[in-house]
């Protein structure tokens, strides 16, 4: 086991490296977009130049909202074995849903840019559809922020084996439910903005399916994050039922990240279709959505087994 003081150091290093590695290579592809939509539409470079920067400044906030994050952890050092499960607990909970939100929120900025280009008089429109977008899907990224502090505070208080795993738990807990949201809802936002492309007549009704299924992707994480919560209030006894929480984490947020990439990839196909058809935006989205229901009951069953652990 490493040491505490080396835990304590070896986390705000990841902490500050991994997310800023992964939003310079996000706002490289964001740069790139950029240029070729100037380079196709240099007649309406103004509304082009206002998606970068506000796609710039989306994809900066994970990055600010990351170092206040280590800062925080910063002024509380780790000094015995207890704080360590916790802090590791918390820096996953941050860590892993900062890495997805920054790297994989540049793919749909991108494309929101290649849109502008393709359709440049609805620069204005596509501009509060990223932002709306965007922000749904770093809502992940906010919250787990938030609880890794809260696991934090209570480190200090935590005098037992039981409660350090109980810690550990709820950072994994919400970092493994932040998964599936966070690739199912940058790769269906990606498709919006390409669908997007085809018929600017479609934009409300793409707009409005596009926001009712954002939600539906997302309501995994806040399984996860209710139950994270519920475990928060428990005061394990013994070790066997810190392992037990342990193992509830595992098997909730297992279930729930092919619960929202399949959510996203079926979603997804109704988005062309309303493009195209929006005639049939209500059938399609109906219809959609019903599938997405199903696909989310999926995830109970995960809910099921961990409340099981939880409570037993």
């Amino acid at each position: 086991m490493i040491s505490p003081i080396a835990t304590h150091y070896l986390s705000i290093s990841l902490l500050v490296a991994l997310p800023v590695f992964a939003t310079a290579l996000g706002q490289a592809r964001i740069g790139r977009a950029t240029l070729a939509a100037l380079d196709q539409q240099p007649a309406h470079d103004l509304g082009i130049k206002k998606i970068f920067f506000a796609g710039i400044a989306l994809s900066e906030t994970i990055a600010l909202i990351t170092i206040l994050t280590t800062a925080y952890f910063l002024t509380a050092p780790v000094t015995n074995s207890f704080e360590q499960y916790a802090r590791i607990g918390a820096t996953l909970a941050v860590l892993i849903p900062a890495l997805l939100v920054s790297y994989l929120g540049s793919f749909s900025i991108a494309e929101s840019l290649t849109c502008a280009a393709r359709q440049p008089f609805l620069t204005n429109q596509i501009l509060s559809f990223m932002l709306i977008t965007q922000s749904l899907m770093q809502t992940p990224a906010i919250f787990c922020a938030i609880f890794a502090c809260i696991i934090q505070a209570q480190a200090a208080s935590i005098q037992t084996y039981p409660g350090a795993l109980q810690m550990l738990a709820t950072g994994l807990m919400l970092a493994l439910c932040s998964i599936g949201p966070c690739i199912g809802l940058s790769y269906f936002i990606t498709q919006a903005c390409r669908a997007l492309k085809l018929n600017r007549a479609a934009f409300s009704s793409l707009f409005s399916f596009t926001f009712i299924s954002q939600a539906i992707i997302e309501t995994p994480f806040l399984l996860g994050l209710a139950t994270a919560i519920a475990m928060l209030q428990l005061t394990p006894s013994t070790t066997l039922k810190g392992v037990a929480l342990l193992c509830a984490a595992v098997a909730l947020g297992g279930a729930t990240i092919p619960v929202s990439i399949g959510s996203a990839l079926a979603s997804s196909k109704a988005l062309t279709g309303i493009a195209l058809n929006p005639e049939n935006a209500s059938l399609l989205g109906r219809f959609s959505i019903f599938c997405q229901a199903f696909i989310d009951t999926t995830a109970i069953y995960g809910l099921i087994i961990a409340l099981l652990l939880i409570t037993l």
